[in-house]
């Protein structure tokens, strides 16, 4: 087989499986609530990548030590910015 043939194949396999999930999806937060809908999602991604790359995460290292207050400050500072710029397309205003 062509590596183009294949490469189509293997995109067609990639829309199939995102147009099965956006279906499961939708039907699944019908009875959850987002959130929690995510958690449950993410909590499975990292089981599922931890199981596959379990012998690389023996090679993992202590990390060095971070400035987490100048971190947390522009993590605050970052978050303040995004809803005071978002506020004005809340209606009716969720903070007032």
């Amino acid at each position: 087989m062509r590596r183009t043939t294949l490469a189509h194949l293997l995109l067609l396999a990639v829309v199939f499986v995102w147009g099965v999930t956006f279906v499961l999806v939708k039907d699944a937060l019908a009875g959850v609530s987002p959130l929690l809908f995510n958690l449950l999602r993410m909590t499975l991604a990292t089981l599922a990548l931890g199981l596959v790359y379990r012998r690389d995460l023996r090679h993992i290292h202590a990390a060095p030590r971070l400035p987490y207050r100048q971190l947390a400050v522009v993590q605050i500072g970052v978050a303040a910015l995004t809803i005071a710029c978002l506020l004005p397309f809340f209606e009716p205003h969720p903070f007032l």
